[in-house]
């Protein structure tokens, strides 16, 4: 991979715009990376900014504050746009206020149009979403978002479980360790291959990991299946969270009876089919309790529970708590609120 013509001899700037509440993970492999690029180049090449959203002080998922060079606001004030090399990196929380700041908005609108790369990180993509520079785009963003992401942008951006996407201007990333791969492939389209692999030797990386690499284990691996039945199975579930599934149609599938697909189910996995899907559509659902801002019967009907009732019943018998409590918890979380002992225990 060769450096893009003439750019190792001009300077880029890089704003990293942090929404409260973003990956300090995400933000420190971005500062790292590039600073140690820097340091290989003997000259300040990446030019660091670190912009707030609304705020000098921005307090990061772990709790720990950053305070920003200077903030969105004050930026678009100056009139001192970025050029067609430089970029932005958005660092965004997965709390449901994710990317709802106009100013933001408008100026990624503004900095794209005039030729920046704007790259969004983890839940940076619902910032760039909501900005439509991912209109009719592929993106991708931490596993765990994915369903809310869906459920508001499903219909105009084709969703990737891999680790980054890079697409004309305009990239994704799972975050986390996905983040460091990210940045060591825009350091190799830069500089080249050599000045990547020596970061990625000093950050004790055994290698750069490519843009199509899946985020999560193969499911053979991360559930410890043995049989390739249960595995393809479980495949055709995890497409079907919005409906209760068949089984004998999935036995079809899958080419078995449904006798033994559900002796399978039993000696793999210790449930039934039916219940082992029925704990996917939970799960599904609690993601989006604790990220989305869908109502709690929206949730439900996407889960593919019948009544709100239902739904209620099943999440309280798998969880221990109604599904209006976990919203509770994540809300009180947001605004830094303790609930009550009898809140936080009730049943």
């Amino acid at each position: 991979m060769r450096a893009r013509a003439g750019l190792p001899d001009t300077r880029r700037r890089v704003a990293i715009v942090l929404c409260d509440g973003f990956s300090l993970h995400t933000f420190s492999t971005v500062i790292d990376l590039l600073r140690i690029a820097n340091r290989l180049l003997a000259r300040e090449f990446y030019a660091l900014q670190i912009v707030g959203v609304d705020g000098a002080e921005v307090r990061s998922d772990s709790g720990i504050t950053i305070r920003s060079d200077t903030t969105v606001p004050a930026v678009r004030a100056s009139r001192e746009h970025l050029g067609t090399d430089d970029i932005i990196f958005v660092c965004a929380s997965r709390s449901s206020t994710c990317g709802e700041d106009r100013c933001t908005i408008a100026w990624l609108r503004e900095e794209r149009r005039r030729g920046a790369t704007v790259y969004g990180m983890d839940a940076g993509a619902f910032l760039l979403a909501r900005s439509g520079l991912l209109d009719g785009r592929r993106c991708t963003l931490h596993w765990e978002s994915v369903p809310w992401f869906l459920e508001e942008h499903g219909d105009d951006v084709e969703v990737e479980r891999t680790l980054y996407v890079l697409e004309d201007g305009v990239g994704t990333c799972a975050g986390g360790a996905a983040a460091a791969d990210m940045i060591l492939n825009v350091i190799a389209r830069d500089h080249g291959l050599e000045i990547a692999n020596q970061v990625t030797e000093l950050v004790v990386l055994d290698k750069m990991r490519g843009e199509g690499d899946r985020q999560r284990l193969p499911l053979v691996k991360r559930l410890g299946l043995v049989n390739s039945h249960v595995a393809k199975a479980i495949d055709i579930m995890a497409n079907q969270m919005d409906r209760a599934i068949d089984v004998e149609d999935m036995a079809d599938a899958v080419n078995l009876s449904r006798r033994q697909l559900e002796r399978l189910f039993q000696s793999e996995l210790g449930v039934t089919p039916s219940r082992y899907h029925q704990l996917l559509r939970l799960e599904h659902a609690r993601l989006l309790l604790n990220a989305s801002r869908l109502s709690i019967i929206d949730i439900g009907v996407a889960c593919g529970f019948i009544s709100a009732p239902h739904f209620t019943k099943s999440y309280k018998e798998t969880y221990g708590v109604v599904p209006q409590q976990t919203r509770r918890e994540v809300l009180a979380k947001a605004s830094g609120t303790v609930l009550p002992e009898r809140d936080l225990t009730a049943r």
